[in-house]
């Protein structure tokens, strides 16, 4: 028997002995039992190993079989030191693991005081360059804020109500909102006077206007420096 061959391996013994080892059988020929090795895990290959050894030490059908049994107990207990080294080897490992994650921590309390030292003793960019100690560059002045872009509005199928959307604007805090109603087709230049509304997303629902009726809108993004430039308005009928 050779664990490692991938063809089927044919041996005479009983089914119901290979069967309670756990051992896949094919249909049987002529009293033969077909065994696929090829698949087997190490459990599966260890118990088929025991059933085997037992079911061949003291049958009177394999008498001359005696170096057989040995082999095969041999083999068996080879495996097991085998998984035994394996667990030993693991526990080992986790143990390593364990001291490199310490040996890890104890280096960053160890470089987190020598930091602290190094600026209480010098502070300036050329002292501490020269102990290697790497120089974080100071954020430059934020940016202003461009206008959204793709500001579009249509009607959400409510009464006197529509849905404003348009681009996201990168690294903005907030929008503002600017909304307020268009006599005849040309947008209202009094935007001064018309309250904004802060919201978070690219997206405002605007109600309360008057089922078709025009709405002129207009949004800008906020910014760490503040608000940008609003976009060019557009209108929209209710």
């Amino acid at each position: 028997m050779v664990p490692g061959d991938r063809a089927p391996v044919l041996f005479r013994a009983p089914a119901a002995q290979l069967k309670a080892g756990g051992v896949p059988l094919a249909a049987p020929a002529q009293g033969t039992i077909r065994l696929d090795l090829s698949n087997l895990s190490l459990a599966a290959l260890l118990a088929l190993i025991h059933v085997i050894r037992d079911g061949l030490n003291g049958n009177e059908y394999y008498t001359d079989l005696t170096a057989i049994v040995a082999a095969l107990t041999a083999s068996e207990s080879t495996l097991l030191d085998l998984l035994d080294t394996l667990a030993a080897l693991e526990q080992q490992a986790k143990t390593i693991r364990a001291a490199l994650a310490t040996a890890i921590l104890d280096g960053k309390e160890k470089r987190r005081a020598a930091a602290v030292a190094c600026e209480n003793t010098d502070r300036s960019d050329e002292a501490l360059v020269s102990v290697g100690w790497p120089l974080r560059r100071s954020p430059g002045p934020a940016a202003t804020m461009p206008p959204p872009t793709r500001l579009t509005a249509r009607s959400t199928g409510f009464t006197g109500e529509l849905s404003a959307r348009w681009s996201a604007v990168p690294n903005k805090r907030f929008y503002e909102v600017q909304a307020t109603p268009v006599d005849g087709d040309a947008v209202s230049t009094a935007w001064e006077e018309i309250p904004s509304r802060p919201i978070s997303r690219g997206q405002i629902d605007l109600t309360g206007y008057t089922p078709g009726s025009l709405v002129g809108i207009r949004v800008r993004a906020v910014g760490a420096k503040g608000a940008g430039p609003w976009c060019d308005p557009i209108t929209a009928r209710v």
